[in-house]
């Protein structure tokens, strides 16, 4: 096996990368059309098929988009010569780096349709009568639960749930992150009651929030609300230490009582590409040379996108320990170039927290095609499942920035940026 075959391997079993080692991962797919088609056998068509699989509603959307291509072919080999007469359509110029990463797409991408049918066919068999279950009302909490150091526990956004760590009770309210520590609890998001019982001599209870620490050494109630811009403290009963960043020494906080600090200056997430390599985290996208402009070396060019497969989209990842806490104004812009006819532009946003995506279009009378233009989006504006929007608490685990046509239209963006202008992270 070789260096670069042990990489994909090692991924493949959910090893974490590194950074060099997944760019030497990205390298050899450019260079290797037989680790490439490799890659794709090994990894797009099961991760897709998983995906229809827990997820009916997307196999319709994503059947009918690969039938729109060959409009009137059914059969494979008809596919794939169609789908393959699309990107060969223009043999010269930049649409040449889009060829060379879809090639090897097109037998696979045809195996993927073909088995999505077939997946889809499982949806339309009968099914017997729903047998009647007990439901449990949205308010309730879950069962007393004791908790070991460092879970990570999430409520969803009608679930309440009741925690033991150490001498205290935590109630946790709907949408709230917490995660358990060897002395205490740290709360990501969301609202917590606590229950705590004096503590043994020489020893305290902490709990931590992003920007704040509650320091029990007696018994006490409070309650912390936590979102991406403050902390709030109330005191119920008992007593309290608070040490809110801006010293190390703890203010007593007394029963009936409250105190707040707000969120520290989160600096922006800034990406220019100038460096000519892909960074960390991104999944689709490719660093290229694009459009000229003054100043600008390099670019990230569109790559086909499974899931909406006739659109070039980049996107970019964020794990738990960095994902990007919601705020009322946080904005996302970015520079972009898109050829003639290759709107609309969408952003995409991933939130594990509400395991859903929001969405966003830029509106048609703003788009700018064949020239280097620039768009912003206010994230609260971004729209989910049922219009549903994202609220504090919730945390961007995945960015995504849709545009151009797979064979057609190019899509470049630069200069991705994620801003909160009043809470201290813009420019």
């Amino acid at each position: 096996m070789s260096e670069i075959e042990s990489l994909w391997a090692r991924h493949l079993a959910g090893e974490a990368l590194d950074g060099a080692e997944m760019r030497a991962l990205v390298a050899a797919g450019d260079r290797d059309e037989a680790f490439r088609r490799q890659v794709l056998d090994d990894s797009a068509l099961d991760a897709v098929l998983h995906q229809l699989a827990r997820r009916p509603d997307e196999v319709d959307r994503f059947v009918e988009s690969f039938a729109e291509i060959p409009a009137a072919d059914r059969k494979v080999d008809a596919f794939v010569d169609a789908f393959r007469g699309r990107i060969d359509a223009d043999a010269q110029g930049p649409r040449a780096v889009v060829r060379r990463w879809l090639r090897p797409w097109t037998v696979t991408l045809a195996g993927v349709a073909v088995m999505a049918a077939a997946v889809a066919l499982r949806w339309e068999r009968p099914v017997a009568e729903p047998v009647a279950t007990h439901v449990p009302s949205p308010a309730a909490p879950e069962p007393d639960t004791t908790i070991a150091a460092g879970e990570v526990i999430r409520t969803g956004v009608a679930e309440r749930r009741m925690i033991h760590h150490g001498l205290a009770t935590f109630s946790l309210a709907p949408s709230t992150t917490v995660r358990t520590g060897g002395s205490g609890l740290e709360v990501i998001a969301g609202v917590l009651r606590a229950e705590a019982e004096a503590q043994p001599a020489g020893n305290s209870l902490v709990v931590v929030t992003p920007h704040a620490q509650v320091v029990v050494t007696t018994a006490a109630t409070f309650v912390l609300t936590v979102d991406a811009r403050r902390t709030l403290l109330e005191v119920a009963d008992g007593q309290v230490g608070f040490v809110d960043g801006k010293s190390t020494s703890p203010r007593v906080v007394g029963a009936t009582r409250n105190a707040q600090v707000a969120s520290p200056v989160r600096p922006p997430r800034k990406f220019d590409f100038e460096d000519g390599a892909l960074p960390e985290g991104f999944g689709r996208g490719d660093v290229q040379a694009g459009p000229p402009r003054a100043g600008n070396k390099f670019a990230l060019l569109g790559t086909v996108n499974l899931w909406e497969p006739k659109r070039t989209a980049v996107s970019v990842h964020f794990p738990d320990e960095t994902a990007i806490p919601f705020s009322p104004t946080l904005v996302i812009a970015f520079d972009y170039w898109v050829g003639n006819e290759g709107g609309p532009i969408v952003l995409q946003l991933w939130s594990k927290d509400r395991a859903q995506t929001y969405r966003g279009r830029l509106k048609a009378n703003k788009l700018e095609t064949g020239t280097w233009a620039h768009a912003r989006f206010a994230v609260k504006g971004l729209w989910g499942h049922g219009s549903s929007r994202l609220t504090p608490g919730a945390h961007i685990h995945g960015v995504t920035v849709i545009g151009g046509y797979t064979g057609g239209a190019l899509f470049y963006v630069d200069n991705l940026k994620i801003l909160d202008p009043v809470g201290g992270g813009g420019e």
